[in-house]
């Protein structure tokens, strides 16, 4: 079941305290929880124990999904790229970015990985004129598409291509991942999220891109990323040939599912991104693990990772 977690703003307590006749629905199972109640019914009736803020950015959810069929779509061999229902699932990690992460319209944010402008198509609705968006990706023709088709109307959104190697996106790429440098100052970013990336990235590769980010976020920024993490349960998964992959030990603190292409999908020892996250000054806040390796609960497909940057 894909429940959509709690915003890190509600509380939850408060909700139930302020409002009995909500504690005692809940109590008696007519809604799975305060934050069940207020998304289906408690923000329309004014409830009290919820901030302005997060009732606003509530509404501004709400209008950006009623309106995702007019916004731009890429061309369909673009499209292909990541599969899915395109305004669908770049809506629902918009959702995740504000619930989870605590997106604010007015941040600088940045987007590794922004293909063609999944997440960044429903954010031209989000993000204010006072905030910024910057893409950067490794398909040329994606960031051309969304040059054209998104920063024309929107400029404070702007497109980066990085020939940036992968063995599985882009094998003819200059650049080493292990070495790249962000093109961006540093502390410059209010929120930067990742979607999919450390999923094709190897170990020397993830441990670089850490740094970068941590190099460009603002002294308590945030960092939404995905992955795919082995702990005991997802082992266990696995092993029960639950998972949708199925991954070969490196013998790094990573798995992949193929040797011949060990890009299209990485898996890390969840304590070596932990660890990887501690050196760079990255604060894990929450872990969501996702429905990959066939759990029952969950957030997402990949899990997720909302990290901050410490203060110096």
């Amino acid at each position: 079941m894909n429940n959509l977690p709690t915003h890190k703003g509600f509380e939850e307590l408060t909700y139930l305290a302020l409002n009995s006749d909500v504690a005692a629905a809940v109590e008696s199972g007519l809604f799975e929880s305060a934050w069940d109640h207020f998304l289906k019914h408690g923000r329309r009736e004014n409830r009290l124990g919820v901030s302005s803020e997060l009732l606003a950015s509530i509404e501004l959810l709400t209008a950006i999904e009623s309106n995702l069929c007019n916004l731009p779509i890429p061309p369909e061999d673009l499209w292909e790229i990541g599969g899915g229902d395109f305004h669908k699932i770049g809506f629902n990690f918009l959702k995740l970015f504000v619930h989870l992460g605590s997106l604010s319209p007015n941040a600088i944010v940045l987007d590794i990985g922004s293909g063609v402008g999944r997440m960044a198509i429903p954010l031209t609705q989000y993000i204010s004129s006072q905030g910024r968006y910057e893409g950067l990706e490794i398909y040329e023709p994606a960031v051309t598409w969304c040059k054209e088709a998104i920063s024309s109307k929107y400029p404070n959104f702007e497109f980066q291509h990085a020939d940036i190697y992968n063995g599985h996106y882009n094998p003819s790429g200059n650049y080493d991942p292990a070495t790249f440098k962000f093109p961006y100052r540093d502390s410059t970013f209010d929120f930067v999220f990742l979607t999919s990336v450390f999923t094709h990235l190897m170990k020397e590769s993830a441990d670089n891109y850490l740094s970068e980010i941590s190099r460009v976020l603002k002294p308590e920024g945030t960092c939404f990323s995905t992955f795919f993490l082995l702990n005991s349960e997802s082992q266990k998964l696995i092993a029960d040939g639950k998972s949708s992959c199925s991954f070969i030990d490196k013998g790094d603190g990573s798995m992949i599912v193929s040797t011949s292409d060990p890009e299209s999908a990485v898996a890390y020892d969840e304590e070596v991104i932990r660890q990887a996250h501690k050196i760079n000054n990255l604060a894990i806040e929450s872990i969501y693990y996702g429905a990959w390796p066939g759990r029952d609960f969950f957030a997402d497909y990949q899990d997720i990772i909302v990290s901050t940057k410490e203060k110096a």
